[in-house]
C-alpha cells in the first residue's frame, strides 16, 4: 500500500511503539499524519473517537494508544486500566468499521483474523529474561555502569509472584506461520535509544 497520499491516524504516537512507527510514514513523505493526544482526544469516550474520525477521515489507522503505568500504578488500578484500554480498542475498531478504514494494528492480530476458525493463540517470544538482564543490556547501550545502582523495593512485588513467566508461541507459529522478527537484545536497544532520545530532547527544552 502506498501511504504517501493516505490520511493516517496513529493513536499513541508519542509512546514507545508509536514514536518508532511514525518514523516510517514521515520517511515516506506522508503529509497527512494525525497523532491525537489524550489531552484533547479521550479514546475512552465514544463521542471523542467519533469526532476524531469525522474530522480526519482516515484511510489507515494504527491503534497503539493505551493507558499504562508502572508496577505500582498497575497494582492500584487493575480494573480501571483494563476497562479504559478495552474501551479504547472497541471505540477505535467500531469507528474504523463504520468508516471502512484499512486498519493496521499488529501483524499477529492480522494473522489471527486470517485463520479459518476462531482460536486461542499465545503471542510470545518463547524466551525468558530477568529484569537484571534487561537492565544490563539497556545500560550498556547508553554507556551506564550498573555497579551499586540496583536496589530491590519489596513494595513492588506482586502478592502472588510467579517464579517463571514464559509464553509458548509454538501453536501460533505452526497455525499462523508467524515468526519472531525482533530479538530481545534488539528490542531492548530500541527501547533504550528511544528513551535516551526523549531524555535528550527534554534536557534541551529545559535549557531554552
Amino acid at each position: 500500500m502506498d501511504l504517501r497520499e493516505k490520511s493516517i491516524v496513529v493513536t499513541g504516537g508519542a509512546g514507545f511503539l508509536g514514536s518508532l512507527l511514525v518514523v516510517r510514514p514521515k520517511d515516506l513523505g506522508c503529509s497527512k499524519l494525525i497523532m491525537p493526544r489524550s489531552e484533547t482526544c479521550d479514546l475512552v469516550k465514544p463521542e471523542a473517537v467519533r469526532s476524531l474520525f469525522t474530522r480526519t477521515s482516515p484511510d489507515v489507522v494504527f491503534h497503539l494508544g493505551a493507558r499504562v503505568g508502572g508496577i505500582g500504578a498497575n497494582q492500584r488500578n487493575p480494573g480501571s486500566y483494563f476497562h479504559d484500554n478495552m474501551m479504547m480498542g472497541v471505540n477505535v475498531l467500531e469507528q474504523a468499521r463504520i468508516a471502512k478504514v484499512v486498519s493496521d494494528y499488529v501483524e499477529a492480530m492480522w494473522l489471527m483474523l486470517q485463520a479459518d476458525e476462531a482460536d486461542d493463540f499465545v503471542i510470545a517470544t518463547g524466551e525468558t529474561h530477568s529484569v537484571r538482564e534487561f537492565l544490563e543490556l539497556a545500560s550498556s547501550h547508553v554507556g551506564v555502569e550498573l555497579d551499586g545502582r540496583i536496589e530491590l523495593d519489596t513494595k513492588y512485588l506482586r502478592p502472588a509472584e510467579v517464579d517463571l513467566l514464559l509464553g509458548d508461541p509454538t501453536y501460533a507459529r505452526n497455525k499462523l506461520g508467524r515468526k519472531q522478527k525482533v530479538s530481545f537484545r534488539e528490542f531492548v536497544r530500541m527501547m533504550a535509544e528511544t528513551d535516551l532520545e526523549l531524555a535528550q530532547r527534554e534536557a534541551a527544552a529545559l535549557k531554552r
